[in-house]
This record gives structure tokens, C-alpha cells and sequence, in this order.
């Protein structure tokens, strides 16, 4: 948990959960804070386990130092020509939000993972924001082509989730159902006082087929720090 003052009337938290099918996996979070900006990059190397990490602890450093400072097209176009050349055909798709703190507004940056949910007045209304690029690295770099951001404006009350495509394909216990776009939006609608990271991870612990494959999780939460609850 990341606790982020900002002056707009509230505190914003940032809360995250990962599952990693190795001691470590190929999804990452980077973050960078100033006192009037936060910066998340949420990663998903190709893949998943030791393979799939070595990758990641590669690309990783590029990745936090072309953050400083704020992301845009030519730093992605950098990165994806370096995981082109660096990650041996593995490709990175990625979530990239840049919160300013005074004025609320968001830039939300989209390749290859699911969109992210913004959640209005408390749950009430959500709103789905979609990939419109290409992941890091998936093609070289005459045929990539920059994903572009989408800003929205957060009010008291707003929220972002934001997750990696291993909660909807998690193989559920029994029948090999997935977990779907359907349950997620349908735990985000629940009357829970738990963040939405806590819900859906206990939502998705509980669903998943422990002797499955599955892949590595990330969930990820920003959000009105007075939500939290033990």
C-alpha cells in the first residue's frame, strides 16, 4: 500500500497484488512519485516462470529509468525497439498511468493488457478504457506502431483498476471455466468495503484450479484512500 496526498480533498492510495507461478514471474509494477505527479508502469512479459522473469529483469531497468521525467511516444518507441532486440521474441504489454496530484488528471497509456476500469462516485458508474497500440517489442521497430493516451480528469470518489490478462484467464477448479471479464466486472459491482484489489484477489484465489497452469497476476488499485479496510 502507497499512500499519496494530493489537493484535491482526498487521499489517494495505491494497492497492489501479484501471483507468480515461480518464485518470481514476468509481470512487474514500476513506480515513481514526486510531490505533485505518480507514475505506474504495470508490465506482463510474455509468458510466465523463470523464463519469463529472466525477460522481465532485463527490460526492467529501461523501463524505470525512461519513466523519470513522464512517458512518451519516442521513450516507448526506445523501449520497444530494445525488448525487440533484447528479449528473444517475447514482447511486453504494458499499462502506463501518470496521475498529476494537484489537478487530477490521468493519462493512461494501454498496449496489450486488458483495459483499465475507472470506477465513478464511489463504484457507482465505471467506464473501460481500451488497448489502442502495440505491446513493447512485438514487431521491430519500422512496423510498431505507439499506442496513445487517453486522459481522464478524477474527482473525490474516482478510482483505476488495472490488471494483467492472468485474472480473466484463470482457470477456475472444475470444468476449466475462465474467470472472465463477466466476474471481474461482476466483483467490482459487489457492496464490499475491501479495496477492489482485496475483493478480486479473494474472488480469484477462490475460483482458481490450484493444480492448473496458470499464469502470472498482477491487480492493481488506485484509489480513495478512505476505501481501505482491514
Amino acid at each position: 500500500m502507497v499512500t499519496l496526498s494530493r489537493q484535491l480533498g482526498i487521499n489517494l492510495s495505491l494497492e497492489q497484488w501479484q501471483r507468480s507461478t515461480g518464485e518470481t514471474g514476468g509481470d512487474f509494477v514500476v513506480i515513481e512519485q514526486g510531490p505533485r505527479h505518480l507514475r505506474v508502469f504495470m508490465a506482463d512479459v510474455t509468458g510466465h516462470g523463470d523464463a519469463a522473469a529472466a525477460a522481465a529483469k532485463r527490460i526492467r531497468p529501461m523501463i524505470e529509468r525512461e519513466l523519470r521525467g513522464g512517458i512518451n511516444g519516442a521513450k516507448l518507441r526506445r523501449l520497444s525497439k530494445a525488448a525487440h532486440d533484447l528479449l528473444e521474441e517475447r514482447f511486453v504489454a504494458f499499462t502506463c498511468l501518470e496521475i498529476d496530484l494537484v489537478s487530477g488528471k490521468a493519462s493512461v497509456i494501454i498496449a496489450g493488457n486488458p483495459a483499465v476500469i475507472v470506477r465513478r462516485d464511489g463504484g457507482r458508474f465505471t467506464e473501460q478504457l481500451e488497448a489502442n497500440g502495440m505491446p513493447l517489442g512485438l514487431v521491430d521497430e519500422d512496423e510498431w506502431v505507439a499506442p496513445s493516451p487517453q486522459c481522464v480528469y478524477l474527482k473525490p470518489g474516482d478510482e483505476f483498476v488495472c490488471y494483467t490478462d492472468g485474472l480473466t484467464d484463470t482457470v477456475g477448479d472444475g470444468g476449466g471455466q475462465r474467470f472472465g471479464l463477466h466476474r471481474v466486472l461482476s466483483a467490482l459491482s459487489s457492496d464490499t468495503l475491501l479495496t477492489p484489489v482485496r475483493f478480486l484477489s479473494r474472488c480469484v484465489q477462490s475460483f482458481a484450479d490450484r493444480t492448473a497452469d496458470q499464469d502470472d497476476l498482477t491487480l492493481l488499485w488506485i484509489g480513495d484512500a478512505h476505501r481501505c479496510a482491514a
